[in-house]
């Protein structure tokens, strides 16, 4: 009988299953470190916000007719609103989230629709403290109030673009209500709409 011949296993092959099984487990601790199966998804924390605006405060309901009454800050630390103190004209006050106190900002008598601009660092709104309803800007911290618009007619609503160079606005200052831009120091007015029927209410889109 022939005898029977035992073939050797190659001598790379035993060096290389190990470099593999070697790589193996390592690609599964990273998944399970990455990913690891037994982890909970975190839960985002709820933000609680105090509303109370204080004894003395009430929301200036009339306001909302004009737009919004409150708006937070870009960057969500600062409350900005109207509001009246009993027996007093209403105003722009701002206050900070994690505090109660509300600070008025002065010579914003009649304000209505503030809002913020996107580096936080002005507050647009309008009022008729002049006695005709204009636009303006001030410091959150009540300094540096300037007239933007000045006209015999309307202008009120105004949206701060994204890269705060424009606000837009509302006016009807040509007969009908229609949609203007002016630059944030008050210059270079343009009309954007001429339409018959009310133009009102705009917003910049996202991007």
């Amino acid at each position: 009988p022939e005898a029977s011949r035992t073939r050797s296993t190659p001598r790379w092959v035993i060096p290389a299953l190990a470099v593999v099984a070697g790589a193996s487990i390592l690609s599964l601790g990273l998944v399970l470190a990455l990913w690891p199966p037994w982890r909970t998804p975190p839960t985002a924390s709820p933000l609680r916000l105090d509303t109370r605006l204080g004894p003395d405060l009430a929301f200036d309901v009339g306001a909302l007719n004009y737009g919004p009454a409150a708006i937070l800050s870009p960057d969500g630390t600062h409350l900005a609103f109207v509001a009246r103190a009993q027996g007093e004209a209403s105003r722009i006050y701002v206050r900070p989230l994690d505090r109660l106190e509300a600070r008025p900002l002065p010579d914003t008598e009649g304000a209505q629709s503030p809002f913020f601009s996107p580096d936080g660092q002005w507050i647009a709104f309008a009022t008729d403290r002049d006695g005709n309803v204009e636009l303006y800007k001030v410091r959150p911290d009540g300094t540096e109030l300037t007239r933007l618009s000045n006209h015999d007619r309307f202008d009120c609503r105004p949206r701060w673009s994204r890269d705060g160079e424009w606000i837009l606005f509302t006016s009807n200052r040509t007969g009908n209500h229609d949609l203007f831009l002016i630059r944030s120091d008050g210059s270079e007015l343009r009309q954007l709409t001429t339409h018959t029927a009310m133009d009102d209410h705009a917003a910049w889109a996202p991007d």
